[in-house]
């Protein structure tokens, strides 16, 4: 859902879209308030496998995935004459067999099989799109809130996209200044 919900959004902005995710939940940035309301309306339960196949055409997960497939159906040799390959070697020759795969056929069975593994497997299309079709039949309610402090819940996630671009000592900064924000944000609501 959360790469989804990300391509959905980056499409209508025309932008691109930070996207923060863990097990519980994900977090999109981006430096403007994005319409969150028409974004959930754009993504149908019908719909959903084609937009994923979509939003996951370009990433690096799909490019992973496809070398796996392709070692797996001997597209691409892990060793060959006594000398074995380096992932960093066997990766390269992914995307070069890649790039001839997709002017053959977009539907070529090695593409098709890595695309398979990535929805299904990787991110469980099967149970996103029952969760989208409970939003839809209202099963499911959507609070929709904006704020410009994390929830006690999202913190982690802001944090974690924070921390692969800070030094050490900033992101202790960081995280110290950000926890007091929000313990000041809910004193100020207990003392309401």
């Amino acid at each position: 859902l959360s790469r989804v919900f990300a391509y959905v959004a980056s499409r209508m902005i025309h932008k691109d879209i930070e996207l923060s995710m863990n097990d519980n939940g994900f977090v999109l940035t981006h430096d403007s308030v994005l319409n969150v309301e028409k974004m959930i309306s754009l993504v149908k339960s019908y719909e959903l496998k084609k937009i994923a196949e979509m939003a996951i055409e370009r990433t690096e997960v799909l490019n992973r995935r496809f070398r796996h497939v392709a070692v797996r159906s001997l597209m691409i040799l892990r060793s060959y004459k006594g000398r074995t390959k380096n992932a960093g070697r066997q990766q390269l020759a992914s995307r070069l067999l890649l790039s001839a795969v997709r002017r053959v056929s977009n539907d070529f069975p090695i593409l098709q099989e890595a695309r398979r593994e990535v929805l299904e497997d990787l991110m469980d299309l099967e149970n996103a799109e029952k969760v989208v079709k409970a939003i839809e039949d209202k099963k499911i309610k959507i609070l929709i809130k904006h704020d410009d402090l994390p929830s006690p819940f999202a913190f982690n996630l802001i944090a974690q996209g924070f921390m692969d671009i800070m030094r050490m000592e900033d992101k202790m900064a960081f995280l110290k200044r950000l926890h007091e924000q929000i313990q000041e944000r809910i004193l100020l609501k207990e003392k309401a």
